[in-house]
Parts: C-alpha cells; structure tokens; sequence
C-alpha cells in the first residue's frame, strides 16, 4: 500500500528523533473565508494520493487575524524536500491555488530543532504563538548561545505564566533567525503572561532586557495561531 498524509487529531510531536529538518512557509491569504478555504484545498489535495518520500508530517497553522497560514513540515533530511518539489509539492499546491487565487507564499527558511520544553504533555494547545528573532549576519554558535540565555532567563523566573504548555525553539540553517514554537493553552493566556504583571510575566526583569539586548540581535516578533490541520505520513 502507498504511504499517505492523513489528517490527525493528535498533538503535533516536534521532537521526532528522526525529523533531520523542518521547512517553514508563510502564505497570504488575505481573509478568514479564504483562510478556510486554503486550508480544505490542501487538506484534499494532499490527502488524495502517496506522501513524498522522507515527509513525517505538515501541519497548517491558521493565523488568528484570518489573513494568513503558516506551514510547518518535518522532513527526515532537506534532501528529501528538495527531491519532492516538481514530483509533489509543486502540483499539490497548484490545486491549492486552483480552487484560493492569489495566495502569496514567501520562500520556505530551514530550521533545525535546538532545544524543547514542555510543561504539560497530555493539553491540546488551544494556541500556538510563533516568536521570530532575527540577528544582523549568519552566526550558527550566536543563535545557539541566544537559546540558552532564553532557556537561563526562563528557569530563573520565580514563577511561570499560567497556560504555557511548552516551547520548541528552532535555528535556521541560514544562520539568521531563531523561531520559537511555543505551545499556550490559550490566546488569552499568552496575552496575559506579556501584558498583565506578576512574577510570572513574560518580558520584565533583568534576564528579560538580556534577551532583547542579545549581541547582533536585530529584530523580534510574535504572531498567535490556532492548529487549523494536522497532516501525520502513515499507512494509506
């Protein structure tokens, strides 16, 4: 039997010891009905017939604003990725753009897991938050020493912000950039650890300014997503 992607109702796993990179992609779709729609077209598009070799899962995050999606795809090696784009991925998403006009997709950046934590391994995240940090000029040891110092200032909070349930922290092969892929129970709940008061706020203290004052670091920024679907390879 062919191998498929399938859509599954389980928790995304980020930390598959067998996925070699995760490619990332921001699409504009423009409003929350085409959104929606984009999201059906793949889902069926890639459902339909055998996965790419190499592919273990891709999972469309929906932007809260409805205005765009963000694609997040494991890949056992970027060998594979590459290998897929005429064979797989290019026509797939022709049927996308078939059935939504218009969407605007920026070049997918390379990423490699450094380092998770998760709180809670049994909550469904009712939200997804993506943290992008940008540094001036490829540095590969700079972006594995800013995770640490992220990792240091979090332990030494004295307490943690109610409704995070974990934080995946990925560095691209690029050398630029750093994306956090953190897990919170709800939208709510991320908006109060940055904007409400208490120990438990994101942001505030000395560990905090450390961070955003991280050497070469150049720009940082934050998007919240809901799961909008969730593609596993596995046995059609």
């Amino acid at each position: 039997m062919p191998t498929q992607v399938t859509p599954s109702p389980l928790r995304p796993n980020l930390m598959r010891p067998e996925c070699g990179v995760v490619v990332v992609s921001e699409w504009s779709v423009g409003s929350p009905e085409r959104q929606a729609a984009a999201i059906g077209a793949f889902a069926e598009a890639w459902s339909a017939g055998p996965s790419p070799t190499g592919l273990l899962t891709c999972n469309l995050l929906k932007n809260n604003d409805g205005r765009g999606i963000v694609a997040y795809g494991q890949w056992i090696a970027e060998q594979h990725y590459f290998d897929a784009i005429e064979s797989h991925i290019r026509p797939r998403l022709d049927l996308v753009d078939l059935a939504v006009p218009g969407i605007l997709r920026n070049p997918p950046v390379f990423y490699h897991l450094q380092r998770s934590r998760i709180r809670d391994t049994a909550a469904y995240p009712g939200c997804v938050v993506l943290v992008t940090f940008e540094f001036e000029n490829p540095d590969q040891e700079r972006q594995k020493q800013f995770v640490r110092t992220v990792f240091q200032t979090v332990d030494a909070m004295s307490e943690h912000p109610a409704g995070a349930l974990g934080g995946h922290f990925h560095v691209s092969t690029d050398g630029l950039r750093v994306l956090n892929y953190a897990e919170w129970a709800s939208a709510e709940d991320h908006r109060q650890a940055i904007e409400g008061t208490g120990p438990g706020k994101i942001g505030s203290g000395p560990g905090w300014q450390a961070v955003r004052a991280f050497p070469g670091l150049k720009t940082s920024s934050f998007q919240r997503y809901s799961l909008g679907l969730n593609l596993a390879a596995g046995r059609g």
